[in-house]
């Protein structure tokens, strides 16, 4: 969509924009800046993309470039030659501007044929409503529509089609230049993230790269969390009791922590497994809930089965060390069997079943094998 050339003294670095936090991170390198925050850098050339020509020379937030370019890939190509006319029109040559322009499209009409006066009428109703029926009900309106914006004369001719300035909507300035408005570009997030601090708010779309949610914590001023008031601004997620978990780490967790969580869970193979696991540790804290979701297979779940009772007849029935002739069964204590299994391999039950560790090992001693923590919540 965009490449710029940065440069910082005599080095020099393509960046195709829009990119991974990783990419700014590693072309910085490339040009002899390491630190990742430093993203305030100047434009050699713009390579592609000449509408924003009038950015050579200066110096940019490549922050603000990753940014506009997202905006740019989710607009029509129709769209991207209305911003493209406008930009060039107007001389806009500042990232804020332009990326407000691509929040104010509706206040431009461009039409790319002027044969079809109902096809007019139709891109300029569009414009200006955003939305109209799918179907031809309203397609003579649209002609008579189309036929007054072509006869006004108001159009000015430009190389991608005629423009027309819809005055009469006001201009909305929805990005400050400090703190980045709601996008969720990729749309494949798990949960969109606010976070308020003061006056000021940032989105986070997680799961990410740590560095996003360190740039946007930087934007809004603070190092992290401890003053600001975090919530769930959307989500993609089927699972209520899910949901709930990252609710409830968003509101009141570390949003590292909470990042580190949205990505094992993004991972998780096993949900049900991991929900009652999770029941059985009878904890909401974060770090234990990615220790768990890391360590899933110490565990084990047998569905169906409720008591010590239950317990001791599914061992029977079911494990080889516990098989025996059918002669034999009436004078097996399946309650005595089923407690001595469930104290050996620490289990509980749950609503799901019965859960617990077939090596043996305590509940403690899997959280902090390898995250080295003191467990909490138990």
């Amino acid at each position: 969509m965009i490449t710029l050339n940065i440069k910082k003294d005599r080095e020099h670095v393509d960046i195709r924009f829009p990119c991974s936090e990783k990419v700014i991170t590693d072309a910085l390198k490339k040009i002899g800046v390491n630190d990742e925050m430093e993203t305030k850098q100047t434009v050699s050339e713009v390579v592609d993309f000449d509408c924003l020509s009038l950015l050579e020379g200066q110096e940019v937030d490549l922050d603000e470039i990753n940014y506009l370019a997202k905006r740019l890939d989710s607009l029509t190509k129709p769209e991207v030659d209305k911003f493209i006319v406008v930009a060039q029109m107007e001389g806009l040559d500042e990232p804020k501007d332009l990326i407000n322009l691509t929040y104010n499209l509706n206040r431009y009409t461009l039409i790319q044929n002027i044969g079809d006066m109902t096809a007019v009428g139709r891109t300029h109703t569009l414009t200006r409503e955003m939305a109209i029926p799918a179907d031809d009900s309203r397609d003579s309106e649209y002609a008579k529509i189309g036929k007054e914006l072509i006869e006004s004369g108001k159009g000015k001719w430009t190389e991608r089609g005629l423009l027309f300035f819809n005055d009469d909507i006001p201009e909305e300035r929805i990005y400050n230049g400090e703190t980045f408005p709601e996008f969720d570009y990729d749309g494949e997030c798990l949960i969109g993230v606010e976070i308020n601090f003061l006056n000021a708010r940032e989105y986070v779309y997680l799961p990410c790269e740590e560095t996003a949610i360190k740039k946007a914590l930087a934007r809004l001023g603070v190092e992290n969390t401890s003053y600001c008031k975090m919530q769930v601004d959307f989500d993609r997620i089927d699972n209520e009791k899910l949901l709930q978990l990252l609710t409830d780490a968003v509101e009141s967790e570390d949003l590292y922590d909470v990042n580190a969580l949205a990505q094992e869970i993004e991972d998780l193979t096993e949900t049900d497994k991991f929900l009652a696991v999770v029941e059985y540790a009878e904890t909401d804290d974060a770090k234990t809930l990615i220790a768990i979701a890391k360590n899933l297979d110490e565990f084990d779940v047998i569905d169906g089965v409720y008591s010590d009772d239950e317990l001791g007849e599914y061992l029977v029935e079911n494990d080889s060390d516990y098989k025996c002739s059918d002669n034999l069964r009436d004078y097996i204590k399946y309650d005595e069997l089923g407690e001595r299994y469930r104290i050996d391999c620490n289990g509980e039950y749950g609503n799901d079943g019965f859960v617990y560790i077939p090596s043996g090992y305590s509940l403690e001693d899997i959280i902090n094998k390898d995250m080295g923590m003191s467990f909490g919540g138990m």
